[in-house]
Parts: C-alpha cells; structure tokens; sequence
C-alpha cells in the first residue's frame, strides 16, 4: 500500500516492521532517548515533487495508546497525573501541525485509538483542531498493539489515490492484548507470556498491511 510504518515506543522488545517508503516524498526521521528514559521523534517531511501549485498529497494515520499506563508519570510506572498521555498528544498535535503548515503538501489526517481494543477516534480530516481535540483520550484498559495496527490497515483502504502514506504508532510500552479466536479480546495481565504472544499478533497484523 505504499506506506511507511513508524513504531514509536518505549519498551523492552522492540518490533521490526516492514518498511515501504514511498519515492515521491523526501523525510527524516529520528527518535532520541532523553535523560528521564523517554523519547523524542522528530519527522521532518519536503515535497521532493510537490510545489504550492502542485501538492504532494499525504495521508497520516495516528494510532494512540489510550490504555491505563498512559495516565502514569513519564518516568516510573506511578502516579496519575496523565503525563505520557500528554506527552503522545502534544507530539502528535505538534507533527500535525508542521504538516498542515507545509505548503508544498495535501495533508490529511486520521487518528486510531486503542488500549485492550481499538477505535477509529478521528476519521479523514484536514483540520489540524480535529486531530489536538481528539489526541488526549482517557486513558483505561490494556494494551493491544494488534487492535491498533488493524484499524490503521482498514482506514488505509479509504486512503486517496496517488497519496502517500504514514502510520505513526505511539505507545509507551509492552502489549499485553491480542485479539484471540472469533475476534474476542484475550490477554490482560503483563505477564511475559501475554507480552511474547501480543508482539506476535502484532508483528502477524504489521505483516498484512
């Protein structure tokens, strides 16, 4: 589908996604670990062929975690102030931001959230005030990285012709949920069992997109 997968994560194990960029759209892309254990990404994107008269267009897939441990402080496991929910948000608000204001680009935006399941909480917009209204979800629930990555693969069958695509994963650590026989949610626990079996699915889910 053309489209560039970016796991953007705190966690033990990380996962190794296809990666399929697209010719037509020049980036940088980096993640630095800063001092407190968290991350900064930084995704700069030219149109190496779009101009102001003749856009590159780009569709953006945010897929969020929403689940409980979002609500904790940035570097320990504790609290309940909501600071990596409003780390991931102020990321993803500032990204749509510097994509929106790119002249050259026709961007359009989505936004997936997920904790033990997923849901599409901002479909295809170019507003950049959808995506910040949308990017603070409450935070409950586990962490199913295979729920997310399906419902970016779904919005990416209504992505426009000729467009580029990016989804950008962002979550604070390991998944815990995966979806089991006939679509039922199984898992819950970070156990290391549930954590090896969730990055399967996930990584089986990546691999059909």
């Amino acid at each position: 589908n053309n489209s560039e997968i970016l796991f953007i994560y705190s966690g033990s194990t990380p996962i190794d996604p296809p990666v399929v960029p697209e010719q037509q759209l020049s980036h940088d892309k980096y993640v630095t670990l800063k001092d407190d254990g968290t991350y900064d990404l930084t995704l700069t994107v030219s149109g190496a062929v779009g101009s102001e008269t003749h856009k590159q267009m780009l569709d953006v897939i945010y897929v969020l975690d929403k689940s409980g441990s979002m609500d904790k402080n940035m570097a320990n496991n504790s609290g309940s102030r909501g600071e990596r929910r409003d780390a991931a948000g102020n990321a993803i608000t500032s990204l749509t931001e510097k994509l929106a204001n790119n002249k050259d680009l026709d961007v359009r935006f989505s936004l997936v959230t997920f904790s033990s399941d997923a849901l599409v909480t901002q479909g295809w917009t170019s507003s950049k005030t959808d995506i910040k209204n949308s990017a603070y979800p409450r935070s409950n629930g586990g962490t199913n990285y295979q729920a997310g990555i399906r419902y970016a693969k779904n919005l990416l069958e209504s992505k426009r012709q000729g467009a580029v695509t990016a989804v950008i994963f962002v979550s604070d650590g390991n998944p815990t949920a995966w979806y089991g026989y006939g679509g039922s949610v199984e898992g819950g626990s970070e156990t290391t069992n549930n954590i090896n079996t969730a990055l399967s699915a996930a990584k089986t889910e990546v691999g059909n997109l």
